[in-house]
């Protein structure tokens, strides 16, 4: 996960913290002093809430950009995800077993490249994977298996740096009769495999949201009935609260037609119909 804060302003800090479920808790990660961007490395499924804020006083139009990468790169030289052909789960041998990995079609002899650092645990030409290489990233990592290689470049116990180049792409072992590929495979302990395409698929960077930041002392007013809170920016969030006519919340920032706010300790968003921003309201 990428955090990231464009502004124009210089001598404006803001303070980005990630939270885990719930935002009583203290914070998984911080920017550091005068930083502007955050980088985390997401472990486990969940719920993570990112909370970003100017310094007091503090008012400015900045870009927040929210993205994610890929956790290792690419296997295959010169490619992308739209090489990948046969997924995950796919089924084998009429159904008898499933694909436990991803293949990458490249023509034969196409560098294959270790995807991150790490040592060459063994390799061999055996089996269903034929001429293989397996990588380990390190004493308790993951185990990364290349199979199908038309040559292996590389000798068991060998050091690999990211982007090295392990052997080249063929259609050695059970893949005689396919075109040349790489089957790429992850093992993880005593999970055993577990699907590898989001650790090497490519992401585009999206679009930045443009929010604007608040002094403390702007207010909003509930002027509907009752409103929704929610954790983001669209009725897709989930919602954490409610408030109701007359309620008085502190303004945050604006992300679109989304006002984030303070509610007594809670932070979310509420749509900005359903209120009345002013300067100095009363507490």
């Amino acid at each position: 996960m990428k955090i990231k804060i464009l502004t124009d302003t210089l001598d404006k800090k803001f303070f980005i913290n990630l939270f885990e479920e719930d935002e009583s808790s203290n914070a998984i990660l911080a920017n550091d002093k005068g930083e502007r961007s955050l980088s985390y490395e997401v472990e486990k499924n969940g719920i993570y809430k990112l909370v970003v804020q100017p310094e007091i006083y503090g008012t400015t139009s900045f870009q927040l950009e929210l993205y994610t990468e890929p956790s290792f790169a690419f296997p295959v030289l010169g490619k992308s995800n739209k090489a990948i052909l046969s997924f995950w789960g796919a089924t084998r041998d009429g159904g008898r077993r499933s694909h436990e990995g991803i293949d990458v079609f490249a023509e034969r002899g196409t560098p294959v490249l270790a995807v991150t650092s790490g040592r060459v645990s063994s390799v061999a030409n055996k089996g269903l994977g034929g001429k293989q290489v397996w990588q380990r990233t390190g004493v308790l990592g993951l185990s990364l298996y290349y199979a199908h290689l038309d040559s292996i470049l590389v000798k068991t116990g060998e050091r690999l740096k990211l982007g090295d180049t392990l052997g080249l792409v063929g259609n050695t072992g059970n893949a005689r009769t396919t075109a040349p590929h790489l089957h790429f495979g992850i093992y993880e302990g005593y999970r055993g495999a577990i699907d590898p395409l989001p650790f090497v698929k490519m992401r585009e960077r999206p679009d930045s949201t443009e929010l604007k930041s608040s002094p403390n002392e702007k207010w909003a007013i509930i002027s509907a009935s009752r409103a929704n809170l929610r954790q983001g920016p669209h009725t897709a969030y989930k919602k954490i609260g409610e408030v109701a006519l007359q309620d008085s919340l502190q303004v945050l920032g604006l992300s679109g037609n989304w006002v984030h706010i303070k509610f007594k300790k809670q932070r979310a968003f509420v749509d900005q119909s359903l209120l009345s921003i002013g300067q100095s309201i009363s507490k």
